[in-house]
């Protein structure tokens, strides 16, 4: 390795430090403190959420769905695929929000940086590091128990060691996949403002599309109607609900990757 090489990844390593650091220092973390125990208090909470949705989820396969149909259950077992992907869907949209004035340098940034040695991919991809690890801490700490648990649940008609393997690999798959699409989502939306208006008009707008984007993630998750099950899905009139909320999307790969062969389902997929 050059010492070129070296000193890049050196900085890299430090960049990503203060990028973590500075995602949580301005309004989250107080004068006094103290960012590991912030971290902490924030995975614990989302972990505490996921035990109650295993809670909840759990027992209706171990008593209530027992007299049900293979078809019956393949049906009820829809909602429950679907509202994990929704959750970590909503939790990836707020965490990203609750980030959204250090997810690009800043002026400041731009001005101490520009004047170092320091290349602008490796700024780039220190940052992008630095938010997919916040990003991923949320994502596992709300998945956590759901993640290993609801697997093995939801999914009906798996049998033996291989469906439960390709049934635990599809939902953090799925999960992963839906989480990224959302913070590149965000990404996006920011980038096209920041592309699009002069810096002190955006200044001005920033806040107002970052309160339009929370008022439509937690629209989005709170009032979407109920439709994952096949009844639902076959219903020509709720096609555009489908269509436009894009749990479904995910919901519909997370099916086609454990094994249905619904077409509609695969419509979703793709």
């Amino acid at each position: 390795m050059s010492a070129a090489q070296s000193r890049e990844r050196r900085q890299f390593r430090a960049l990503v430090r203060l990028f973590a650091y500075r995602f949580f220092d301005a309004d989250i973390v107080s004068v006094r403190g103290d960012l590991s125990a912030l971290l902490s208090q924030f995975a614990a909470l989302l972990a505490a959420l996921s035990l109650v949705l295993v809670l909840v989820t759990g027992p209706k396969y171990a008593g209530l769905y027992q007299h049900l149909t293979a078809q019956q259950l393949y049906a009820a077992a829809w909602a429950d695929q679907e509202f994990p992907i929704a959750t970590t869907m909503a939790i990836a949209g707020v965490f990203t929000l609750l980030l959204w004035d250090a997810l690009f340098p800043d002026r400041r940034d731009c001005m101490i940086l520009g004047a170092m040695p320091v290349r602008t991919p490796t700024v780039f991809a220190a940052k992008l590091v630095a938010l997919g690890a916040a990003l991923g801490l949320a994502v596992a700490a709300v998945n956590c128990f759901t993640g290993l648990v609801c697997p093995f649940l939801i999914v009906s008609g798996a049998s033996g060691a291989l469906d439960a393997v390709r049934d635990f690999g599809a939902f953090w798959l799925v999960i992963l996949l839906a989480s990224v699409f959302v913070l590149l989502l965000l990404l996006g939306v920011q980038g096209v403002a920041l592309q699009l208006l002069p810096h002190a008009r955006y200044m001005r707008w920033s806040s107002v599309i970052q309160t339009a984007a929370f008022f439509a993630v937690l629209t989005l998750y709170f009032l979407t109607p109920p439709l994952a099950n096949p009844h639902a899905l076959a219903a020509a009139e709720n096609r555009l609900w489908y269509a436009l909320v894009p749990s479904y999307w995910f919901f519909g790969l997370f099916q086609v990757l454990t094994g249905s062969s619904n077409p509609a389902v695969s419509v979703l997929a793709v």
